[in-house]
């Protein structure tokens, strides 16, 4: 079965696609599907672009990177017929040979699914893996697939009424999602879409040729990047002059981290998110982009709209807890599109050792 790079283990549905059932609908689907991806317009930064850069350079690190883009290349020169075999082949490898990381997706997943038996978990541990191949192969397609292409094209849309309105007033506001589906391809669709002034927020990879390539192919999607150390002071000027700020909140945070379950179990959460809600006091988005059954095509899933006055007068342990619940609800409708192979509970208290919320 087809995904973003040819292949995927299960199709996304099709409920819940904005209906054009009433003329008016119908005619924001039209509109929406026309635009163009990769299209920033005459956007406005209110922040000025810096760059991200991871901290290991050289000799060494220009290997690695030539290696990793050599392979991912080879991986998308493979005609469609081979290329499940080169993921499964690469997965089984990756897994074998990184056990540490494969364990830890082990864990990870049987705390979300108890009821799996341990022959489950170890297959859904190799899909892992196999959608972590994916989308190293369709990032490198990205710009030759989608760039200058109308959504319509590649797009189907799930955005609630509310969503809608919000964009329709073009006010500032944060989305917040988790490594789900493509999470690279997700901020172009917005910023396509006419959430316009998008910057996330992101953390470099170690590798600085990498790093660089990353934030050039964000931009070329119409959107910048943040550095996390020093976001807390960007963001709030983002968000003043209507701009948009896109966080992903499902990585152990390590920095004086907020404790709050994370599929039922005390995780590190990021405490910077949390107080940056409860002080901006904007309207948080929830959404992320998932692939579909038919390669290269996507479906943009907004579904929920988080009122500021929703959280007024919240600890940032239940703010945190509010997301949370939120990213594991997009998680539980396409597991087999999710970066299960992250320490997630590392350094956490164990369960009875959960602090009471206050």
């Amino acid at each position: 079965m087809a995904d973003l790079a040819g292949n995927v283990p299960s199709p996304v549905e099709t409920e819940g696609v904005a209906p054009a059932g009433t003329e008016h609908q119908a005619e924001k689907l039209a509109e929406w599907g026309a635009r163009i991806f990769g299209d920033a317009g005459d956007t406005e930064w209110p922040v000025e672009e810096d760059a991200v850069l991871g901290e290991r350079n050289g000799v060494l690190a220009w290997i690695e990177y030539g290696l990793a883009r050599g392979a991912s290349r080879t991986l998308s020169a493979c005609p469609d017929a081979l290329r499940p075999l080169a993921v499964s082949a690469l997965s089984r490898f990756a897994k074998t040979v990184t056990p540490r990381r494969s364990a830890a997706a082990r864990r990870f997943i049987s705390t979300a699914y108890p009821e799996l038996s341990a022959r489950k978990v170890d297959r859904r541990v190799l899909t892992a893996w196999k959608h972590f191949f994916h989308i190293a192969m369709a990032s490198e397609e990205v710009q030759t697939r989608l760039l200058g292409q109308p959504l319509a094209d590649h797009f189907d849309f799930e955005i609630c009424p509310e969503v809608q309105d919000l964009l329709e007033q073009q006010s500032g506001c944060l989305f917040v999602t988790g490594h789900i589906g493509h999470w690279e391809i997700a901020p172009g669709v917005l910023s396509a879409l006419g959430f316009r002034s998008l910057y996330v927020v992101g953390k470099p990879a170690k590798n600085r040729p990498v790093s660089q390539r990353v934030q050039r192919m964000r931009e070329k999607l119409g959107v910048r990047v943040l550095p996390r150390h020093g976001a807390m002071r960007a963001i709030p000027k983002v968000l003043r002059t209507k701009g948009h700020v896109a966080m992903l909140l499902d990585q152990r945070a390590h920095l004086k981290p907020v404790i709050a379950p994370f599929f039922g179990r005390p995780a590190c959460c990021d405490r910077s998110a949390a107080v940056l809600i409860r002080r901006l006091k904007v309207p948080i988005v929830v959404g992320c982009c998932f692939a579909t059954e038919t390669p290269w095509r996507f479906k943009l899933v907004l579904n929920r709209l988080i009122r500021p006055e929703e959280l007024e007068g919240a600890q940032p342990e239940q703010v945190i807890t509010v997301l949370n619940k939120e990213i594991e609800a997009l998680i539980r409708r396409h597991p087999d599109q999710y970066f299960w192979l992250h320490d997630r509970y590392r350094d956490a208290p164990l369960p009875d050792e959960m602090p009471v919320p206050r």
